[in-house]
Parts: structure tokens; sequence; C-alpha cells
């Protein structure tokens, strides 16, 4: 994302932080510091409760401009929500508008850079760079790609060409995405996808923080002395299992102690399966990120059950602090597995449980490792 002459640069993103801690969109955030830290003037314009213009906020220096429509774009996503109450997709028609209100006043562009293929990149992303005659960069994630292989086959085949016309570069998070995609496609067009995109994992921030605080948090939280501390960190939905992780627990047997950071539909559920299955679990609901992500650098080993996945944040920031993961081989985690011995993939619960009895129990006094792999995680620690 280097640039010769930095100049302005917008971001389109139907996710993004809306208060310090909040995890929507990090990975976003974490480009825009980049960006921002390369010379860049960058102005984000982000799915989100709209703000009179005179409000505008400048995270470390980038200038973020809501547009509306949080009504659909919030946690856990935008399909669960429409999913939830089909009512919410009105709030889109909004959202177009205040976007449009908001793209006419950026001014000149160097780039723009739109997050999800769609509505990100299409239709919005590829509007404004045509408005603006700017370069058009496009960073694919995963649910845009199943909501593009879900369309109908025209749809889909119109939408992708307009998109490989008009970027000058596509990001895939993960190559099980961009493979998924492929296939829905002609032959022609596939090739020419492929060729004109490449995967690159997200950016992620990674504070540094000391291991006294966050094992402390653990025992208020209610993990016991010898326990094996284990976290799941993910959004509570069906495509995730977290019920998988549960199961795996109460058939590894007593000694464990299951911490669940995250919310959705599937919660109320877990917490009941948990209840009858005698587990030892708290669930948390949404943490702040600085305080998740301390709990899963002081973790046993994170459990990572998804069914469909990319390139999962909760398993790069385990493996950025040495953690250990055993997860399910969806989206790009086996791929990872081949060269990192810190993660275990397992299909099922039993296999899930398996694995979690062959996690060494660190000593009291022995601190968690905290080692990261800047290169091959592409992680962007903050200065």
């Amino acid at each position: 994302m280097r640039s010769a002459s930095p100049g302005r640069v917008a971001v389109v993103t139907t996710s993004y932080p809306s208060r310090d801690g909040d995890a929507s969109g990090h990975f976003v955030a974490a480009g825009v510091r980049e960006l921002v830290d390369l010379g860049h003037e960058v102005v984000v314009l982000a799915a989100g409760a709209a703000r009179p213009a005179t409000e505008l906020e400048r995270p470390f220096g980038a200038e973020v401009r809501w547009c509306g429509g949080a009504t659909l774009f919030g946690w856990p996503g935008a399909a669960e929500r429409a999913r939830a109450a089909p009512w919410r997709l009105a709030a889109l028609a909004p959202f177009l508008v205040g976007f449009v209100r908001a793209a006419l006043a950026v001014g000149p562009l160097e780039r723009v850079v739109a997050h999800w293929l769609v509505p990100g990149g299409w239709p919005l992303g590829t509007w404004l760079a045509e408005r603006t005659r700017a370069p058009l960069e496009l960073w694919a994630h995963g649910s845009d790609v199943r909501l593009l292989v879900a369309l109908p086959a025209r749809v889909r085949h119109a939408v992708v060409a307009t998109l490989v016309t008009r970027a000058e570069r596509i990001c895939f998070a993960a190559h099980a995405t961009r493979t998924s995609l492929c296939r829905a496609l002609p032959p022609g067009l596939a090739a020419e996808l492929a060729a004109r995109s490449e995967v690159r994992a997200p950016r992620l921030a990674l504070p540094t923080r000391g291991d006294d605080a966050a094992r402390r948090a653990w025992r208020e939280l209610g993990a016991g002395a010898g326990e094996l501390r284990v976290v799941v960190a993910a959004r509570l939905i069906a495509g995730k299992r977290p019920e998988m992780a549960v199961r795996a627990l109460a058939a590894a047997g007593a000694g464990h102690f299951l911490l669940v950071l995250g919310d959705g539909p599937e919660r109320a559920a877990c917490e009941r399966l948990a209840r009858t299955l005698g587990v030892r679990a708290r669930f948390a609901g949404r943490v702040e990120r600085s305080r998740a992500l301390a709990l899963i650098a002081t973790a046993d080993v994170l459990v990572h059950p998804a069914a469909i996945d990319a390139a999962p944040s909760a398993v790069r920031e385990a493996r950025a602090y040495g953690v250990p993961v055993i997860a399910t081989p969806a989206g790009d985690v086996p791929r990872w597995a081949e060269t990192d011995a810190g993660i275990t993939l397992a299909r099922d619960a039993l296999e899930l449980a398996s694995a979690l009895t062959q996690v060494p129990r660190p000593r009291a006094s022995e601190p968690t490792a905290q080692k990261a792999n800047a290169e091959a995680l592409r992680v962007v620690l903050p200065r």
C-alpha cells in the first residue's frame, strides 16, 4: 500500500471501530493507520450512526465520516442482523444517501480503498473511484465473497466483471475465499480475477500488555488455580459453531475453564448447553479489544471451531502472542497449520477434546509466551 507520492486516500467500509476498544473492523483501522504512518491524508467513509458534518473524528490522524446505516451494519454482521430482523434492510437506503453526501465532499483523491467487495467495492467504491478518477484498491474478506457466491449467476458475473475491470488492485484475505469465488465464475472471468488479484491477510494492531493484570482478570472471571484456560473469541453465530467448543470441553473432562469472548444469536443456547453439560464456562460478551487481546495472550489455548471462515483474526492474534491454537479446518487455517506447529487441526468436538488433553499446563510461575511473527502474520504493532 506504499505510494511514491502520498496524497489523499478515501477508505470505504461498512465496518469500522466507533469508539476506543470497539473490535468492529479493527483490521480496517489497522490498514488506515498504516496509510497515515506512510504520510497519506486519509478520510474514512464508514457505516455508522450519522453525525453532523462538523463532528469529524480524527483517530491517529484519519478523518472519519459516519454515513448512517447503523441499524443494518452492526454487530454481529449485516447478514445476521438482516436474517434476525429483515426490516433492518430499510437502513440501506439512508446509508447510500449518507455515503453519497459524504463522498461528494471529499475532494480530489490519490486512491480509493474499498473493504468488502459488496457493497464497499460495488457499487460504492467503483462509483467514487470513477467520479474522482482515482485508482481503486479492493479488499475481499469473507462474508462479502459468500454473498457474491450466493447471488444469481448473472448478477455475480456482472459485479465481478465490473470490479475486475475497474480495480487496479484486488486483495483477498485468504486463498480459500479467492478459490471459492473463482469456482463460481466462468473460466475466462475466473482466470482474469486470479491473475489480477493477490492473497494478503489484513493488518493487525496488537498492543503489548503485561501478563499480571490479565491473569488477575482470568481469576476474576472464574478460572481456578490449575485449570487449563481455554478461550474462544468469535461472533456467536451458527457458522462459528461455538457450541462445538462447549461439547469439546465437556468431553475433555474436569480441569478446564472456558472463556467465551463475543456475542451473537447463539449465545443463549451455548450458555444453556454449558450448564446442562456441567462445563465450567464464562460468557463475557463483547469485550473491549485491548482487554480481549490481553486475555487471549494469557490463555493456555485458543479454540476456533468455525465451519466457515477466511483468515480468522483470533487465530492470527493467538499465534502472534505465542498461544497454541486448536481449530477446525476452515478457510486458510489448514494452510497455516502446514508451517505452524502451534496450530492443531480437529474436525469435530471429540477431536477438539482429544487435542485439549494434550495441551501442557503451565506452572503458576511460568509467564505466558508473547512471540510475534510479524512477517508471517503481517502484524502491525503500534508505535
